[in-house]
């Protein structure tokens, strides 16, 4: 299952935080979706985070893992209020989550990352599916979608082909979380793909 979420800016409760700072655009009715573009960074929302899980089978064996990779890309409003020259920069914080489930050994494993953009320790980009947290990954070439993240000899490298068509969630192109204007996401997801790796 790959899924990507893009969610709203948090709402501001200072006036003059509002007036200093661009905002960050919301999940709203009418978005027409085109993909491969959906598939990028979309920087002009504040979250965004790209999701994928799964179950997979040792072909010689039998024996059943699960999976769950995530990349997240979350813009500060410090870095939009007061733009900053320096590859220090804080304008963006990437935060990645894997774990493994190893179902028959009854063990769970579970790694985290979190980097900034401004030296290259993490990003993702806006005219391609390239997302990375250190040497974490995920790439997309030929409607494949390509998974790399191992942390101490354990992780997944994965190579996943989508078999159905993307499905959208929520209605009019929004998935609701509350009952504030702009409390809301869009958000889409391949129900079923194709996996083969290590």
């Amino acid at each position: 299952l790959g899924t990507l979420l893009i969610s709203p800016k948090t709402a501001r409760t200072e006036t003059t935080l509002a007036e200093k700072a661009p905002t960050f655009r919301q999940a709203a009715p009418g978005y027409k979706y085109r993909f491969p573009r959906d598939f990028y960074s979309h920087d002009d929302f504040r979250i965004e985070w790209w999701y994928y899980t799964g179950n997979l089978e040792v072909e010689e064996t039998g024996r059943s893992f699960g999976y769950q990779l995530t990349f997240f890309r979350v813009a500060l409003d410090e870095f939009n209020r007061n733009p900053n020259p320096s590859q220090w920069k804080v304008g963006q914080i990437y935060f990645a989550h894997m774990t493994v489930t190893d179902i028959d050994g009854e063990k769970f494993h579970y790694f985290e990352r979190i980097n900034r953009k401004g030296i290259g320790n993490a990003g993702a980009h806006s005219n391609q599916l390239n997302v990375w947290n250190e040497d974490w990954s995920l790439t997309n070439k030929d409607k494949t979608h390509w998974l790399k993240a191992v942390e101490s000899g354990t992780g997944i490298e994965l190579r996943l082909i989508p078999e159905k068509e993307v499905v959208i969630h929520g209605q009019n192109g929004i998935s609701k979380k509350g009952s504030e204007k702009g409390n809301a996401s869009h958000y889409f997801s391949y129900t079923r793909m194709n996996t083969r790796g290590t």
